[in-house]
């Protein structure tokens, strides 16, 4: 018996770190990374998502966990099929690989588990086969698990590591108006642990259009940069996931093509009510087809003035002004028209399925705990956003909340940025609870408290700080 779970351990862990290497390095389907996605897709659902988010936070710390899961579900699943003969056993893994890769891939990584199984049956006869089966174990597990550090490496990263570079070979060390974020500077959250997000070549890469559309259609890169006048705006993007007060937004130059040029190329036949994306991370969602047809909806291929690098989207991303990120997909591969709605990833587990901006406001300066100088004029700024409503008002308490001062607005370059805003103020000594709120138009920020799922957080920023 421990013969039998040893044999199939090492067949387990070799089989593994075969497949993930070739899902790192060729992009080949990977078993594992279904049952990932699976897990993942239990663990998207709003309060399971809150709940892990508010032990280990925003960053990828949960996919990391998942992913780490997922292999062990894996691992442990095929090691269990070495109490079985060869054959059975690798009929078995086939089986389980075709309903998670399809059957190419899944009668390929069957016959690979048959050739492990096969090459340690020899080891049987050998008088020194446990040393040479521990030291084997010993081995694969020590192969696999540097494959899967890879694989989580970025939780190691940090935050603050560079994104790839873009594909031109330039960077986001570009000279930025204020008030833009730099593409590095971007955040970046994602259904997938980073090192398994797409890595696409332009060369391989094809966007499909069909549907309710009088001529399907595949275009490259290029196609679309020579057919498509190029359309630029600066525009916000935001998570929904992202807390009160977060960093999970960003301000941007976004440059591509219009949607309704590129509908207005292939026809929209009668019938059609509306738009669905597909990306190449699996990820979906779709849309009102009069929203697509807006005249800032946009298939943007460049931030800023550069590339998109892999890291957000690259070659092509949706830019929908007026709904959170999670309505906007990245590395889009095919657009269909339909005349049924489709809901998207997100909204399948149970979040929002319009994603629309209500109005949010952040300080950013003074930072929190900062200590100021009493009697001396400190400036209090931040931003505002509400989507694609002009943010007309913004206040600040110094308080927390007993009275409100009224900030003053910069203007914005576009109605679909946040507004940044700034507000003197003269400290008093001892210790203060800063707020803000905004307004746009006759929508005010709503001031209860509530978590970021399914429909985005509310409440208002505080900031504490102390004077002396």
């Amino acid at each position: 018996m421990k013969h039998k779970l040893l044999n199939g351990f090492i067949a387990s862990v070799a089989l593994s770190t075969l497949i993930l290497a070739a899902r790192l390095l060729a992009n080949i389907p990977a078993p594992l990374e279904a049952v990932y996605k699976e897990l993942t897709h239990f663990l998207g659902v709003p309060a399971m998502f809150q709940f892990i988010h508010r032990l280990l936070g925003f960053g990828q710390a949960g996919k990391v966990v998942a992913f780490v899961g997922s292999a062990t579900l894996w691992v442990g699943g095929v090691a269990l099929a070495g109490l079985l003969a060869p054959i059975p056993a690798a009929a078995l893994v086939a089986l389980v690989s075709v309903i998670l890769v399809g059957p190419l891939w899944g009668l390929v990584w069957g016959a690979v588990y048959l050739g492990l199984r096969f090459a340690l049956e020899p080891i049987r006869t050998s008088v020194d086969r446990r040393g040479v089966l521990n030291s084997l174990g010993l081995g694969a597990a020590g192969l696999f698990g540097a494959g899967i550090v890879a694989a989580v490496q970025p939780l190691f990263a940090g935050k603050s590591a560079p994104v790839s570079a873009a594909p031109n070979g330039s960077s986001s060390a570009v000279k930025l108006a204020d008030g833009i974020t730099s593409q590095n500077d971007l955040y970046y959250v994602s259904i997938n642990n980073e090192a398994l997000d797409p890595k696409i070549k332009e060369a391989d890469w094809t966007l499909q259009v069909d549907g309710l559309v009088t001529t399907k259609k595949s275009f490259t890169l290029q196609a679309l940069k020579d057919e498509f006048q190029m359309q630029s705006q600066e525009f916000t993007l935001a998570c929904i996931s992202n807390p009160i007060g977060g960093d999970l937004i960003g301000n941007c130059v976004w440059g591509g093509l219009r949607v309704k040029d590129l509908l207005q190329s292939v026809g929209v036949k009668a019938g059609a009510k509306f738009i669905q994306w597909e990306a190449a991370d699996g990820f979906y969602e779709s849309l009102p087809l009069g929203m697509a047809l807006e005249e800032d909806v946009l298939l943007a291929y460049s931030i800023n003035g550069e590339a998109l690098n892999a890291k957000h989207g690259f070659p092509l991303r949706v830019i929908l002004p007026g709904h959170f990120g999670m309505k906007q997909p990245r590395w889009l591969t095919k657009i269909t028209l339909t005349a049924e709605e489709k809901p998207g990833f997100w909204a399948d587990r149970g979040w929002s399925r319009t994603a629309y901006v209500q109005p949010l406001s952040r300080i950013d300066a003074p930072a929190a705990l900062e200590g100021l100088k009493a009697g001396a004029v400190t400036t209090v700024h931040g931003i505002a956003y509400a989507g694609s409503k002009p943010v007309t008002g913004v206040q600040v308490s110094t308080d927390d909340g007993k009275t409100w001062l009224e900030a003053s607005l910069i203007a914005p370059r576009s109605k679909n940025t946040w507004t940044r805003w700034t507000l003197n103020w003269t400290p008093t000594a001892g210790a203060h609870t800063l707020k803000v709120r905004c307004v746009a138009g006759d929508t005010a920020q709503s001031g209860k408290d509530s978590d970021s799922l399914p429909e985005a957080a509310s409440g208002y920023h505080r900031v504490s700080v102390t004077a002396g």
